[in-house]
């Protein structure tokens, strides 16, 4: 039976961004203060607007953007029995999410992690992702230094990994995700990407870890977008604003 007696709320900050949408994110999470980290990549010179919010802040240069920063902030709280993942450009929408993740954990032993949005694209044989209009070179994505195609790209780095890609690229976009502990630490964190190219490869990877892990990955709700939004994506999850 899940239960959690203690959680992790952490969120990942870029300071290319405004901070006032990271503490607009905080003072709606301020009943759960005393559970959240904020993990910073790059340039943390103007951050008092932040360590006024009194949460724990960690800074890091750069590396493996969001999930990089998640899986730092996970190293630094790694006894916890529920972890929360957010981006900074998250905005809160229902405040009973704790316990809605918790009953989800609860009610299905089978599964591994959850989030707010499934990236319907992905969640198609390997095979048939390659033959997608999508499956193109992009900046940022080679393997030893040679140009190459999304899937190809996405597959060599989770073999490279020790993650078995599996039938399909079905996955949790990394804007929301959470774990229960024992996932988490048998995870041991992400896969830190040293590119874009790379960096999406790790937000695959992580649910086709879970996936080979004998878990399952969902949505917290039938509907993405239920307890967080986010700034950058419609509410449906079809696609990004701009």
């Amino acid at each position: 039976m899940y239960k959690s007696k203690c959680f992790e709320i952490i969120i990942s900050y870029y300071p290319a961004r405004p901070l006032d949408q990271l503490i607009a994110l905080l003072i709606s999470l301020s009943e759960f203060r005393d559970h959240i980290t904020v993990v910073v990549n790059g340039n943390f010179e103007t951050l008092a607007p932040l360590y006024a919010q009194c949460v724990r802040v960690i800074t890091r240069e750069n590396e493996g953007m969001n999930i990089g920063a998640w899986s730092r902030g996970f190293h630094e709280r790694g006894d916890a029995d529920l972890y929360i993942f957010l981006q900074d450009e998250c905005f809160l929408k229902r405040h009973s999410f704790v316990q809605a993740i918790e009953s989800v954990f609860r009610s299905n032993r089978s599964l591994g992690m959850v989030g707010e949005s499934l990236n319907p694209r992905w969640a198609k044989p390997w095979g048939l992702l390659k033959s997608e209009g999508f499956n193109v070179y992009e900046a940022d994505h080679v393997i030893n230094g040679i140009p190459s195609r999304r899937v190809d790209t996405y597959l060599h780095f989770m073999r490279s990994w020790g993650i078995e890609p599996g039938s399909s690229g079905a996955h949790l976009r990394s804007l929301v995700w959470a774990f229960p502990g024992e996932v988490m630490r048998a995870l041991g964190g992400f896969p830190i990407g040293r590119n874009r190219g790379e960096c999406i490869a790790a937000e695959i990877a992580v649910s086709r870890k879970v996936v080979m892990m004998g878990y399952q990955i969902s949505q917290i709700s039938e509907g993405p977008f239920t307890f967080f939004g986010h700034s950058e994506w419609r509410p449906d999850g079809f696609s990004k604003l701009k």
